[in-house]
């Protein structure tokens, strides 16, 4: 069960989602959903945190960093090159995955494409049987935002797999810790 640290503002309606969730022992995939600094990645490392003891194979990662992984892997010369390509197509068929901040990849057909294909992979996994515990984060809280970079099946398949979760908060908790010194 996560519990929100001391100074938090508390969410009760979001922390009984999360542990009601989490005591189920059900597998899921939300779609935290909202602004910057509105919590999304602070309760996704919380449950993260939580959960990565239980399960070895497990990753969390920005994505941009996903995607440089990838551009790595299919850029290599190395003759295990399918391999690392491979691994770097397969982050959503972990037992537990975080992707953090979708949308601030760098946005290019070939980015659009790979993540679409993730998203793809992941159906295909649900479909067949294979669930896991995913939570993807990000700032494009306009749905239509999220299906004109990634597409139609793209957002149909968030849809079908993901609970989606939105921050609606109003204050940016990066700014209350805000620090000014003026010299």
């Amino acid at each position: 069960m996560i519990e929100f640290p001391t100074g938090w503002q508390p969410n009760d309606k979001l922390l009984k989602f999360v542990n009601d969730t989490l005591a189920s022992g059900e597998p899921f995939a939300w779609l935290f959903v909202g602004f910057a600094g509105r919590g999304k990645t602070a309760v996704a490392s919380l449950v993260f945190a939580e959960l990565e003891k239980q399960y070895r194979n497990s990753w969390f990662l920005s994505a941009k960093n996903v995607y440089d992984k990838y551009l790595k892997a299919i850029n290599c010369t190395d003759t295990d090159k399918s391999v690392k390509v491979a691994n770097a197509m397969s982050y959503f068929g972990s037992d537990l995955f975080l992707l953090d901040d979708l949308g601030r990849e760098t946005d290019t057909p070939a980015s659009r494409a790979y993540f679409a294909g993730l998203f793809s992979d992941q159906n295909d996994a649900y479909e067949a049987g294979k669930l896991n515990r995913c939570i993807v984060t990000t700032n494009l809280v306009d749905f239509k935002e999220i299906e004109a970079r990634y597409g139609e099946a793209t957002m149909s398949r968030i849809y079908g797999n993901y609970i989606i979760v939105r921050f609606n908060g109003k204050q940016d908790y990066r700014m209350l810790k805000k620090q000014v010194v003026d010299v």
